[in-house]
């Protein structure tokens, strides 16, 4: 499996900063900086 599927992966990816999936699929690794963090993307 390469690709993470699904709407909940898609807000995830969209809300935090960063997101790692390990290879077997089974555990995910989200960061959130907080107040002043490196984002890039605007809010919409």
């Amino acid at each position: 499996r390469t690709r993470a599927r699904g709407r909940g992966v898609y807000l995830i990816t969209e809300l935090m900063d960063e997101v790692t999936f390990n290879e077997q699929g089974n555990s995910i690794e989200m960061v959130l900086y907080a107040g002043e963090g490196p984002r890039t993307r605007e809010a919409s």
